[in-house]
């Protein structure tokens, strides 16, 4: 449930299909001994709809026996200025396609840059890209990513994209069995609006098994989409964020918030599930657990909505 890893090649390979590089290392395709993804235009394609590996692409793979070793063929390293990458509107799986780490800055854009270790990063976590791993990017257009040679030129290269440091924010982490969703906030930064800005980040796609906690903006004029973190501005009476979880596994859900002791004594923190008709002081207890019952199919969800709801 959080084995999956993003997968790449930093090389321009003779031959980049899957069947080339992976079935000689790790047998026939078999989905109960490994399974590989790619994503396009917001779907996940399974073996044999995915593409072939290429310098700056990026795979979602599982593999079950421990200890395989996968070598690529024939291929030659990627000595171009710079490496240019297609991108689709939303997420997209890119890679470093050169066979040493490279700064964040190196990308032509980096907002919004994620990775993936048995769950999704926060963005502005990650300061470097090392070869032969993988990051999700999202865009709201496409275009096309360059990824340059560091050192190569002289004009200043972007910024690296972070979060706003917050006046105060609460952290939800959810699991359920190893599946996990740790990186969740809700919280208030000094210039911040009730719809979207953009220290609001959004929710990364899951993969396999998994539990998945965000913020459901899909009414917002701007940018309507589903967010990992939602960010209000300072100084109201009163907050209210509804969050919804989904789960592919039937089985004892856990959350806890965490930074409870960041908001202000005069707030009262209380967490609302309106399907119980209950409320739960999170500053005496930040732990809250609730069962799936249902029997679920593959790709088909089920969620829950709570509330955090804040007042003074």
């Amino acid at each position: 449930q959080s084995a999956y890893r993003l997968f790449s090649v930093p090389l321009k390979l003779a031959d980049g299909s899957p069947d080339d590089v992976l079935m000689d290392d790790l047998g026939n395709y078999d989905k109960t001994k490994w399974r590989f993804y790619d994503y396009q235009n917001g779907n996940y394609l399974e073996y044999s709809s995915t593409r072939d590996f290429s310098a700056g692409r990026s795979f979602f793979l599982i593999v079950k026996d421990p200890d395989k070793v996968i070598d690529t063929g024939a291929g030659e390293l990627v000595a171009d200025s710079i490496v240019s990458v297609s991108l689709s509107a939303g997420w997209n799986f890119i890679a470093n396609p050169f066979n040493f780490a490279i700064p964040v800055s190196a990308l032509s854009i980096n907002d919004n840059l994620i990775s993936y270790t048995g769950s999704w990063s926060t963005p502005g976590e990650i300061t470097e890209l090392s070869p032969w791993e993988g990051y999700a990017l999202k865009v709201e257009n496409p275009v096309s990513l360059a990824i340059r040679y560091p050192g190569e030129f002289g004009t200043a290269l972007p910024k690296v994209s972070g979060i706003t440091e917050a006046v105060w924010q609460i952290q939800i982490e959810a699991g359920c069995q190893t599946a996990k969703d740790p990186g969740n906030y809700a919280g208030v930064i000094n210039g911040a609006s009730d719809e979207w800005d953009g220290d609001d980040f959004y929710e990364p796609p899951p993969i396999g098994d998994f539990i998945s906690v965000y913020f459901p903006h899909q009414d917002w004029v701007e940018h309507p989409d589903l967010y990992t973190g939602d960010f209000r501005e300072v100084g109201k009476k009163g907050y209210k964020w509804d969050f919804e979880i989904q789960t592919t596994i039937q089985d004892l859900i856990k959350l806890e918030f965490n930074r409870i002791a960041e908001v202000p004594a005069e707030y009262e923190v209380l967490l609302i599930d309106p399907a119980l008709n209950q409320a739960q002081d999170l500053r005496e207890n930040q732990y809250y657990s609730m069962f799936n019952h249902r029997n679920l199919q593959v790709h088909k969800l089920s969620h829950r909505r709570l509330k955090c709801y804040f007042s003074c």
